[in-house]
């Protein structure tokens, strides 16, 4: 089975992209190719997306493309999960503050769905016409044709980019307060 890594990034998140890479490097097993395309968002996530898509099933001969942000750390035993005959979508942790609403969210929902999932490729040959470049339209063809999604509801991998309320928040503190509370998230 080879499995391919999808990487849509912007050029402004490469201090993320490089953490990263370089979380893959634990992965275990390793992934076959590891597919980055690095932008400046011009082009829209529809066609950044359909093409690392279609380069890793008909360029590269790939079984499965996990779809990675750049912000994301996978942890090293994400792959043992993916399945080759269902959509796999993979819960994860965050700074936020409301983490454990997340994780209870994760646990208790019967549809979770989250930006990390693992595609094969059937699923893609199938989804590729109502494919918008969102996550979720790739949810609602699997829920709407029925193909099968397997969600995998303890954390696989964890959001790098500060939760942008946090930023606020901290943004409008006195400086010794922030450098606690970042130190904190951090």
């Amino acid at each position: 089975m080879r499995v391919a890594i999808v990487i849509p990034s912007l050029f402004s998140d490469d201090v993320f992209l490089s953490a990263c890479l370089y979380s893959l490097y634990d992965l275990k097993p390793k992934a076959e190719l590891v597919l980055t395309y690095r932008n400046d968002g011009s082009q829209g996530l529809k066609k950044i997306r359909t093409s690392l898509f279609d380069w890793a099933f008909e360029d590269c001969d790939c079984d499965l493309a996990l779809q990675c942000s750049s912000d994301f750390q996978l942890f090293p035993d994400i792959l043992d999960h993916v399945d080759e005959k269902a959509i796999t979508t993979f819960s994860f942790l965050s700074r936020k503050i409301s983490l454990p609403f997340q994780m209870l969210k994760f646990l208790i929902s019967p549809d979770m769905w989250t930006g990390c999932y693992c595609i094969s490729r059937d699923a893609w040959e199938q989804a590729k016409e109502v494919f918008d470049g969102s996550d979720t339209s790739i949810k609602n063809w699997a829920d709407k044709v029925g193909f099968p999604i397997k969600r995998v509801r303890s954390p696989k991998y964890r959001l790098m980019r500060p939760s942008e309320k946090m930023v606020e928040f901290v943004r409008d503190l006195p400086l010794h307060k922030k450098i606690l509370k970042l130190g904190a998230w951090f």
